[in-house]
């Protein structure tokens, strides 16, 4: 399992990385033990999918191969414990909450679920690289034929793990599943496997602004179902108290 990280120093595997989800994704994961991932053609940032046309149309004519982004389902992660700005991305109605576990954990939890005879070649997680635009092109440039070519292997998945600095706030980390050689017939949006929420997920920290009852509800609603761990809401905003002396 150790070659599917990718630009990952050994200590980082370790290292906590952090995903806000709804409360609805939240209730399949620890109700149902369930995880998604999602296809590259949904992704909201139109350069990456730029660069997954670009991969899938520069194929000779009589290459039958379906395109790859049918084969490929991602999921984004951050190594950021947390920010005001990626609560208000992340959980617009203000009452998201943020789960925690490590990439050798969350590479685990589907590695241990795939086929032993395909595993290695389709189950990837890779810390993503920010290039500004002289870098992104060289970067292209020099790998796009390497990427075209590697079906079974993680050179398409390393064309996942790039963006452009606007998004270096996210401090990205990317859990993916390579579909190709799986003889299941998935959802061409959405990819999903079972895991135990106990074994992967460490710690809920809700949104700092949702309403107390309603994050009380959630967290009965999650103890009820068998998780055991911390559940809390964030103190982001909270004012801390200050013990001003008199002059």
């Amino acid at each position: 399992m150790e070659k599917n990280f990718i630009n990952f120093s050994d200590k980082e595997k370790d290292e906590p990385i952090y995903r806000i989800v709804s409360i609805e994704t939240l209730y399949k994961l620890i109700g149902y033990g369930q995880n998604f991932l999602s296809s590259p053609k949904i992704w909201d940032d139109p350069f990456e999918k730029s660069i997954a046309d670009l991969i899938e149309n520069w194929r000779e004519p009589d290459e039958a191969r379906v395109g790859f982004k049918s084969y490929f389902y991602g999921q984004c992660w951050s190594r950021t414990r947390e920010s005001d700005a990626m609560w208000r991305i992340y959980s617009r109605n203000k009452n998201g909450a943020r789960i925690k576990t490590t990439p050798r954990k969350l590479l685990n939890s589907i590695y241990s679920k795939t086929h032993t005879d395909i595993r290695d070649g389709c189950c990837y997680i890779g810390k993503v690289n920010y290039l500004n635009t002289p870098q992104l092109k060289e970067h292209i440039e020099k790998n796009l034929a390497m990427w075209i070519l590697g079906y079974v292997n993680d050179r398409i998945p390393q064309s996942f793990l790039f963006k452009r600095p606007a998004f270096r706030h996210e401090n990205e980390v990317r859990l993916i599943y390579n579909s190709f050689m799986d003889t299941h017939k998935y959802d061409l949006k959405n990819f999903y496997y079972l895991i135990r929420p106990m074994d992967l997920i460490e710690d809920i920290v809700f949104d700092p602004r949702i309403e107390y009852e309603e994050f009380k509800k959630h967290k009965k609603f999650l103890i009820e179902k068998g998780f055991k761990r911390k559940i809390v809401k964030s103190k982001l905003y909270s004012i801390p108290e200050l013990n001003i002396k008199r002059l």
